[in-house]
């Protein structure tokens, strides 16, 4: 779960998520910026729920892999319960619907009630994903006090629309996450010693149109004459560039190239920053930033881990793409994929190595994953994986069109003989 430092508690929004709880989904959908994961983790603070927090990405068009993280998330919630969640291999995809209600099932006998279920980044599934129809059919199988929260950037797909005609699902948009002039005063109190006039917070709350981050960037750089106006939230991301580079350009240049090379991961450990930007007090400036809400939020795996707000890293990314020449960049990115793999974080550095088109460090990856993958019910991920590779390198690792070959299998078996 992300933790926010001193994140604000919206009590009127904290009300219609306890009444949304009384539903099987509740669906958070606002643009980036407008305190969506802030809102959920401070909810789930001040209410003191279990949570499990799954974070969607571009993997979980495998449906397999989906169940195969959430069975891992679920066995690290709880580690007492050896009730086992059974991977999601071949032979049940025929039934699909009945081993989704069985592992959901399973699943909440493990969990306490009540518990939230937050999935987040749902806008990464693509809209033709068999999770959608899975996830309506999960809603199904979840006992009272157990609920689904998605947080996306966009709508319910079609999928779910039956569960809102039928009243299963509660809804909080972007209208609901807006703030309101009272609760930018209080942020206001709690950002600042100092009184700000009313008609300042006015002005600063009327030109961010009630959008977190703008208010905040607005509020803590004291901007008294921008030129840049907000008129709806389609604005957002001109004005986050706008003050990011206003906040950028104040830090020391060896500042700002540390924060460049370590917007290389999508999560990072002080010391993965370290070994990344050579840099000793990159820990100090990752934790400042948190401390100091620009952006950053700490969440705990096995390490204190930081990560960048979505538009943030954007920010970053595009910066670093001007800043270093291309050969730099891509060494940037291949000493990161190193260091996921060495932390056995093997998506995240498969991704980087097909990025970078660093084939012999893909299939080194896939060597050591394949069994795992295939075990797991994973074949389409590994299918993927394999199809990236060109086809020299299948000519010379053998081993290659051996784990192909078993991927493709259940799906294909006759051109799984042909490889």
């Amino acid at each position: 779960i992300p933790h926010p430092h001193q994140a604000y508690k919206r009590g009127r929004l904290f009300e219609q998520l306890d009444a949304g709880r009384q539903h099987p989904i509740i669906w958070v959908s606002a643009p980036p910026g407008s305190g969506k994961t802030t809102l959920i983790s401070s909810y789930i603070e001040a209410r003191s729920l279990q949570a499990l927090w799954y974070q969607i990405d571009s993997g979980d068009r495998d449906i397999a892999s989906f169940f195969h993280y959430l069975a891992l998330a679920v066995k690290t919630l709880v580690p007492r319960y050896r009730k086992i969640l059974q991977p999601l291999t071949p032979e049940y995809l025929p039934n699909l619907i009945i081993f989704t209600k069985r592992f959901f099932e399973t699943l909440a006998q493990c969990l306490d009630i009540p518990t939230v279920i937050v999935l987040d980044n749902y806008q990464e599934v693509p809209t033709e994903a068999p999770l959608h129809n899975i996830l309506c059919e999960a809603s199904k199988s979840l006992p009272e006090g157990i609920s689904f929260i998605m947080l996306s950037r966009n709508d319910p797909p079609a999928s779910f629309s039956r569960l809102q005609l039928y009243g299963s699902l509660a809804l909080i948009n972007w209208h609901d996450l807006q703030l309101t002039f009272e609760e930018a005063q209080n942020i206001a109190l709690k950002r600042s010693t100092s009184t700000i006039p009313i008609d300042r917070l006015t002005e600063l709350h009327q030109q961010t149109n009630g959008w977190v981050a703008g208010f905040r960037l607005l509020l803590d750089h004291e901007i008294k004459n921008s030129e840049t106006q907000i008129k709806n939230y389609k604005a957002q991301q001109v004005l986050f560039n706008y003050f990011s580079e206003e906040v950028f350009i104040h830090w020391p240049s060896n500042t700002q190239i540390a924060l460049l090379r370590t917007a290389a991961l999508p999560l990072i450990t002080i010391k993965q920053a370290q070994q990344l930007t050579g840099d000793e007090n990159i820990g100090k400036i990752l934790n400042d930033l948190y401390l100091r809400n620009y952006f950053v939020v700490q969440r705990i795996d096995d390490d204190i881990c930081y990560e960048y707000h979505s538009l943030f890293r954007d920010f970053l990314l595009d910066r670093a793409k001007k800043t270093f020449n291309p050969e730099e960049w891509l060494n940037l990115q291949r000493q990161a994929a190193a260091l996921m793999l060495q932390a056995n974080k093997i998506e995240v550095a498969v991704s980087l190595f097909h990025i970078t088109q660093d084939w012999i460090g893909l299939k080194n990856a896939i060597l050591l994953e394949a069994s795992s993958l295939l075990a797991a019910g994973r074949h389409q991920t590994l299918l993927q994986w394999l199809n990236w590779l060109p086809k020299e390198i299948f000519e010379q690792s053998p081993w290659l069109l051996y784990w192909r070959a078993l991927a493709a299998l259940p799906f294909n078996p006759i051109e799984a003989r042909s490889f």
